[in-house]
């Protein structure tokens, strides 16, 4: 019912997030015949078809250049988008707020990632309205995505009702099948990766300047310094604390962006709760989340006032967190039945009770955090043999 008395900010969302489930054969019937029920009572119902319709034309082209060599991608990809018959005026499953006409063909584009998403872009149905920009996903199973980012919105609101701003962006994302989906692409914003490549090479994976060097084109006043500066202090905090308890693995410098403004912001969220990755029998990360040289060197280095008000930032953040423990713990048992790979059965969930030190209290709590601060700090400026090895392999795929 209140899908059908909110069809914009409830009944959207409601209709994707049963279609995402229709291949789980112990819930599908049930999905379809509320989808069906939907479709019937839903004011907007034209609108979901479409919707449908387009996700479906772009799982086609998605799937269609999986096996173009590299050098034909973009042109093969190209002619079938020109080739989609397009309805003239459209809304995307991502966002019932964003209507389009068609896309941009000569902007749109097959990344380079394992899974080749699309980069595409939509014209905006309003003549003097930007353009939309989406990844396509055809091969991810981004229910697990959507569920770290529904809980970073969660944190988001939780610390600002705390009177703590720290410039989260939880960026749209959601889930149109079994391995579908959508995300959305934060513009003006650049991978720690690609920012060391481009000053210094290498060699500047190692290095505490690139970041500050990149920042500098686009920060020149000093407000726009001020203001990048304490971007960048307070998205650090979030993201350093956010990422510790939810046990978000992979993180490595293609995993975390920064925008111009100097907001820092993580992406791509395959492994959570602890389930870090391996190589060679070793642990990828050993780390208790990144805080690099790099991010402290932004902040004047360890002896600086601002990187000590980073620190008691980063406390405050975490102590909120663990006021809420048992709502984080609830709402990871209730996607228990979802079937997302690495949140299968309840001890899975232990590592929420392991970092959110439940039976401590906020003095100890604090202490702890800037012992694994520290921690991180010291492990990023003297990698592993196997780290570094990791860190060469990752710049050169």
């Amino acid at each position: 019912r209140r899908s059908i008395r909110s069809p914009h900010v409830i009944g959207h969302f409601v209709f994707w997030h049963l279609v995402a489930e229709m291949s789980n054969n112990k819930i599908c019937e049930r999905h379809g015949l509320l989808i069906e029920e939907m479709l019937k009572r839903h004011p907007r119902r034209r609108d979901l078809l479409r919707q449908q319709y387009v996700v479906d034309q772009l799982l086609g082209a998605a799937m269609k250049i999986k096996n173009e060599p590299k050098k034909d991608r973009i042109p093969t990809v190209r002619e079938l988008l020109r080739n989609i018959r397009f309805p003239r005026r459209f809304t995307l499953a991502l966002n019932p707020a964003m209507e389009c006409s068609g896309l941009d063909i000569a902007k749109c584009k097959v990344m380079d990632s394992k899974k080749l998403p699309l980069w595409l872009v939509f014209r905006n149905s309003q003549e003097e309205g930007d353009s939309i920009y989406i990844m396509f996903k055809a091969g991810d199973d981004l229910r697990q995505d959507l569920l770290t980012l529904q809980l970073l919105a969660l944190m988001d609101n939780v610390w600002k009702q705390a009177g703590l701003d720290l410039h989260l962006i939880p960026y749209g994302c959601v889930a149109t099948g079994e391995g579908v989906g959508m995300i959305e692409i934060v513009l003006k914003s650049d991978t720690i990766a690609n920012i060391t490549r481009k000053y210094g090479g290498a060699q500047a994976a190692l290095s505490e300047e690139p970041l500050m060097h990149w920042l500098r084109k686009f920060n020149r006043l000093p407000a726009e310094v001020q203001r990048c500066l304490w971007n960048f202090v307070y998205s650090t905090s979030g993201y350093t604390v956010a990422t510790y308890i939810l046990g978000i693995g992979d993180r490595h410098n293609d995993n975390i962006m920064v925008r111009e403004d100097g907001t820092l912001f993580h992406i791509d969220f395959g492994h959570f709760l602890g389930n870090f990755k391996t190589k060679f029998g070793f642990k990828r990360e050993t780390a208790p989340f990144i805080f690099t040289p790099m991010y402290a060197y932004m902040m004047g280095g360890t002896s600086s006032p601002i990187y000590a008000h980073f620190c008691d930032v980063a406390c405050q953040a975490y102590n909120v967190i663990r006021r809420y423990s048992n709502t984080l713990i609830i709402l990871f048992m209730l996607m228990l039945s979802t079937g997302i790979p690495e949140l299968q059965k309840v001890e899975d969930i232990f590592w929420l009770k392991s970092v959110l030190l439940i039976d401590r209290t906020d003095e100890e709590a604090s202490a702890h955090y800037k012992t694994q601060i520290g921690e991180a700090l010291n492990k990023q400026a003297r990698p592993s043999t196997h780290t570094s090895v990791t860190s060469r392999v990752k710049r050169t795929t």
